[in-house]
């Protein structure tokens, strides 16, 4: 069963990494902007992780709404 540290990482794949992956990087990657997005990841403090999904979702409804 995927943990949602898995469902995060599956779901910030699902988004172009130029602006977004850098973006996600400025807010949990704690200044390091060269570290790869599934190692910040890895790296997020659990209780992160929903509200992270909640801005990815809010992303993808943001996109889909422009097209």
């Amino acid at each position: 069963m995927p943990t949602l540290r898995d469902k995060l990482k599956e779901a910030i794949h699902t988004l172009p990494a130029d602006p977004y992956h850098n973006t996600f990087k400025k807010m949990y990657a704690e200044g390091d902007m060269d570290m790869d997005i599934d190692t910040v990841i890895d790296n997020m403090p659990q209780d992160k992780l929903k509200w992270a999904i909640t801005q990815i979702k809010q992303t993808h409804r943001k996109i889909l709404r422009k097209l």
